[in-house]
């Protein structure tokens, strides 16, 4: 047992300093004082944060580093749970930062040529199959995902580079445009294959 540092009445030895109670108590308190100084508080982290940039830039930087799938799953996760607030949110930066938007989306394509064609790829399908009626088809996250699944590396080879979607039943055979239909394949075993149905997924 040790001491409360707030009421100073003996509590289990965990990882809070605070015992139940006071922990509560302080919650509370911190979420009304939050809720009465909201945009004094707002304006001193804005501030902050605009002046320690290059700290909390980097910060960040090393943390994707450490946990890249793990923030890339949870990333997608929240996508899919909320996609009328990530489609709001793209909607209200893109109106707000025009040029900035334009100027970074002009040097991602020059430096991501392969990342640029494979997304241009997508949307073809997806336009080719809302054509012909059909509205089901798998998503931009759900391949990122399965990507990662397997290491961004072909399933028939291992190759990592040139990764492509491949339909396991090409879709002039009748195959679906969905998550369970795909495979990642490197543009050359992807081109070897051709139209013709062959499963990697078991093997990789």
């Amino acid at each position: 047992m040790i001491t409360c540092s707030c009421c100073k009445r003996s509590k289990p030895n965990d990882k809070y300093k605070q015992c139940p109670a006071c922990r509560e108590k302080h919650r509370l308190y911190m979420r009304e004082y939050y809720k009465n100084n909201k945009q004094a508080i707002c304006a001193r982290v804005n501030e902050y944060r605009a002046r320690n940039s290059d700290i909390i830039n980097e910060r960040k930087r090393k943390d994707y580093e450490r946990n890249t799938d793990k923030i890339l799953a949870r990333n997608a996760a929240w996508r899919a749970a909320n996609p009328e607030k990530k489609k709001a949110s793209n909607t209200k930066w893109r109106n707000e930062n025009r040029e900035r938007h334009r100027e970074s989306s002009r040097n991602w394509i020059a430096n991501n040529p392969e990342r640029y064609r494979e997304i241009q790829r997508h949307a073809q399908i997806r336009r080719r199959f809302l054509k012909a009626g059909l509205s089901e088809h798998y998503t931009e996250d759900e391949w990122n995902m399965l990507l990662h699944s397997y290491g961004c590396k072909c399933a028939k080879c291992g190759g990592k580079d040139n990764i492509e979607v491949d339909h396991v039943i090409p879709l002039i055979r009748g195959g679906q445009n969905t998550i369970d239909n795909i495979q990642p394949l490197c543009r050359s075993c992807n081109a070897q294959k051709w139209t013709y149905e062959h499963d990697w997924r078991a093997s990789a």
